[in-house]
């Protein structure tokens, strides 16, 4: 966790370091007048991307970001304060311990892209694809649950070597996860087995959309 921590700072100082770079630590506050078009251009590039590539989609600085931007035009230095006021922002967050929750987020994220390529898979008919790449989603967030509730070690050499199955076991056995969820969690479990290992021709689409949103249900309720 401090590793993955320092990192991220590390990659904040280093956006705010270029602003600083090219803005020159004399000037005031808001001065941009002195900067050319490209390097206005590559700050507000820098600033934003870092913002985006560091924060979930929904985050507030995300939001944020993206009302400044379009208030003022992608290419205005007016951008300029006000992104490095929310990048600094974020810092202090971080700096301050809300890390494992903003990384929850980010993780929620993740695993809602990916249930996107699955929704993707299945609108152009690759069924098999779109229930083993759902299935796959859900593995690891059932993974990423039971190391949040202590079942597995966040230091655990080779946590992958437990399957589907055995991480909801664990799960139900923590009592973390009720009868209901874990009936869907099995069925899901057999959808995605079916599509990786026989390529099921009964496979329905509507199965596999049902799957999909289950499973994304499933995730905004159980944070990890």
């Amino acid at each position: 966790m401090q590793e993955r921590k320092n990192t991220i700072i590390q990659q904040i100082d280093a956006a705010l370091a270029r602003h600083d770079e090219l803005v020159g630590k004399e000037r005031k506050p808001g001065d941009y007048a002195h900067l050319s078009r490209s390097e206005v251009a590559e700050l507000i590039a820098r600033l934003s991307s870092t913002i985006d590539s560091l924060t979930p989609d929904g985050h507030r600085y995300r939001k944020l970001t993206a009302v400044t931007l379009k208030q003022h035009g992608t290419e205005s230095p007016d951008n300029l304060e006000v992104l490095v006021g929310y990048l600094r922002a974020l810092r202090e967050d971080i700096e301050q311990g809300y890390l494992r929750r903003w990384e929850e987020l980010v993780r929620a994220d993740l695993f809602s892209n990916l249930l996107d390529i699955a929704s993707h898979f299945l609108g152009e008919g690759f069924l098999d694809a779109a229930a083993v790449m759902a299935g796959g989603a859900l593995e690891q967030h059932l993974r990423n649950l039971c190391i949040k509730k202590g079942i597995l070690s966040a230091t655990d050499p080779d946590p992958h070597r437990y399957t589907l199955w055995e991480l909801r076991e664990k799960l139900i056995a923590d009592r973390y996860i009720d009868a209901s969820e874990n009936r869907s969690i099995k069925n899901w479990a057999k959808i995605r087995n079916r599509a990786a290992h026989r390529g099921d021709p009964e496979i329905k689409p509507d199965e596999i959309r049902l799957m999909i949103e289950g499973i994304a249900l499933f995730i905004r309720k159980h944070s990890a």
